[in-house]
């Protein structure tokens, strides 16, 4: 008899990797829809099959049909979206589903937890401390004026963290620590009706995690941030800790508040000397440190799946307290981040360091510390984080060494000649990419494709974007700047890079280091014929995106492209 099979949306080393581990240990057969295809969590021994979905924002007709056909086929007897960018469009079109069982919010939280307003309001409602603050209207107050109100520095959130119409773009909080910097960002507010302004509570972050039914709390866990990658981060390094009785009564009154069903986290900033508390957010999906409540005793994706899929409930688990988790790559970042600042003295760096590397070590030693990533039956991904973070470290280190960048650019140039060498009766495609295909690659293109006319006439030449929005115009910075290079941009329009259009060319030019993630997320091959166009530069590096810079980083940006283009040009003649 074939295992019952379940679908886990997501792709990162926390909350997705230990649905899936926990979902593929109780037996059930695993597939995933991930984001990022180069995802190391996608090295999984318990992923069974993985699935591609067309981008949200392109056509959401194609996505609900393309999730209809995959719920068809497989009659997965649970969904379980990791995060907001898969919940919010399963949300929107939940009728479309029919009877398959997802591990959504239930209407009532959805509607609480998915807009910080909302939740602010609700907590009031039941009690529950929050940060001074207010929403703001089509004309929010100056910043002279919200810092007189709350103070400084102030905490600038967003209602929603993703929205549908981008829902490939996260609006992140921002912590303004002066007049000048609130003023600037609220003037660079887009929509201002969908933020609010926090007062900023001094004290350490606490997480309250729970698995609830119709409002009634059946596994509660708490963790503390031991180390943070920055006041509006998520926490690197973390620790169980017994339950606040406040926290516990607070978190009840929520989960009541909204006949919670499901899975939530509640985050929380408590000052350690006195005790007072604020609720900053929460999160009603699966969270970052799913991993250490896990390690610490409750198995939550299993205890969802039996609540929602079998309809059977746990009685409440003791967990270990003092049980510690790391997530390791963005921990490394953290150290590395500790040991480059020279505000301390380098001796006082490493011994600091060191100190934090034998104290995790000892822990390791006595089974109170895990990674994220670690897991005895299923090492591929744990040790794929590790290959990442030494191909991270040894790209630092081999960009100070002068000589290595311009062996590199030689070596794909030569590659990229290869990929466009002339046959007869055929047409070479190149393709230029960018993000959003509206400064950089389409006047690339344009200048390519004039210069190659003579030449090369048999290279056609095309362009596109990584962003899944088109028909976008050039900004119009861009078009003044590139109409003096003699390319006109005033009647372009964005385009999406189709994976089809992408794995048919013969060769493909980007421009920065972001632009190849993009291409290895997106799981498309970037072989031999992809090549940065700033390897044909005499100093090779990335072109970055000029987007939102003034006309003198375009003209620059324009300037640069031009002269490696020129190169391009000489190299193809050859």
């Amino acid at each position: 008899m074939e295992p019952d099979k379940v679908l886990v949306l997501g792709d990162d080393s926390r909350a997705f990797l230990a649905v899936v581990r926990s979902l593929g240990r109780r037996g059930l057969a695993v597939h995933v829809c991930p984001f990022d295809h180069a995802a190391f969590a996608l090295r999984s021994r318990h992923i069974a099959a993985i699935h591609r979905l067309p981008p949200y924002n392109l056509d959401p007709a194609a996505w609900v049909e393309a999730v209809r056909t995959l719920f068809d086929q497989h009659r997965f007897a649970l969904v379980v979206p990791c995060d907001d960018r898969s919940i919010l469009p399963l949300q929107r079109h939940r009728e479309a589903w029919g009877g398959t069982r997802i591990a959504l919010p239930n209407e009532a939280a959805f509607a609480a937890f998915f807009d910080k307003q909302a939740t602010r309001e609700l907590a009031a409602g039941a009690g529950v401390p929050v940060a001074p603050g207010e929403a703001f209207g089509a004309a929010p107050p100056d910043a002279s004026t919200l810092a007189g109100r709350y103070g400084l520095p102030l905490a600038l959130k967003p209602r929603h963290s993703f929205e549908l119409d981008q829902i490939a773009s996260r609006r992140s909080v921002s912590i303004l620590h002066t007049e000048a910097a609130l003023a600037a960002a609220l003037a660079a507010l887009d929509r201002p009706e969908l933020y609010l302004v926090e007062g900023f509570f001094e004290g350490s972050g606490v997480g309250v995690s729970i698995l609830a039914a119709e409002g009634e709390i059946l596994q509660a866990f708490q963790h503390h941030r031991v180390f943070e990658s920055g006041p509006t981060g998520g926490s690197t390094y973390r620790v169980s800790a017994a339950l606040d009785p406040a926290l516990e009564q607070a978190t009840a009154a929520l989960a009541r508040a909204v006949a919670l069903h499901g899975v939530a986290m509640f985050e929380f900033r408590r000052n350690m000397a006195t005790g007072q508390f604020v609720l900053l957010e929460v999160n009603a999906r699966f969270w970052g440190s799913l991993p250490l409540a896990i390690a610490a005793g409750i198995d939550f994706p299993a205890q969802l799946y039996d609540l929602l899929v079998e309809g059977r409930r746990h009685p409440r688990i003791r967990y270990r307290v003092g049980q510690y988790a790391r997530s390791l790559g963005n921990d490394a970042y953290r150290v590395v981040g500790a040991l480059s600042d020279h505000a301390t003295s380098l001796p006082a760096r490493l011994a600091r360091v060191g100190g934090e590397f034998a104290t995790g070590l000892g822990r390791m030693l006595l089974g109170r510390e895990r990674h994220d990533t670690f897991a005895g039956d299923d090492l591929r991904p744990w040790l794929g984080e590790w290959g990442e973070i030494g191909t991270w470290i040894a790209g630092g280190a081999t960009r100070r060494v002068p000589l290595m960048p311009r062996l590199a650019a030689a070596r794909h140039r030569r590659a990229f000649a290869a990929q466009l060498r002339p046959i007869e009766g055929r047409v070479r495609r190149l393709l230029v990419l960018c993000f959003g295909n509206i400064c950089r690659s389409p006047f690339a293109a344009a200048l390519l494709a004039e210069r190659l006319r003579e030449t090369r006439p048999d290279i056609l030449v095309t362009q596109a974007g990584f962003l899944p929005k088109e028909g976008r115009p050039s900004p119009p910075t861009a078009i003044e700047e590139a109409a003096g290079f003699g390319i006109d941009l005033s009647a372009h329009r964005s385009r999406f890079a189709h994976d089809a259009e992408v794995v048919a060319a013969d060769a493909i030019l980007v421009f920065d280091g972001h632009n190849l993630a993009e291409l290895a997320r997106r799981g498309l091959p970037a072989d031999a014929r992809v090549v940065m166009l700033g390897d044909f530069a005499a100093q090779p590096g990335d072109i970055e995106d000029p987007y939102g810079g003034p006309a003198a980083t375009f003209h620059e940006t324009y300037g640069r492209i031009a002269a490696c283009i020129d190169a391009v040009v000489d190299t193809l003649r050859r």
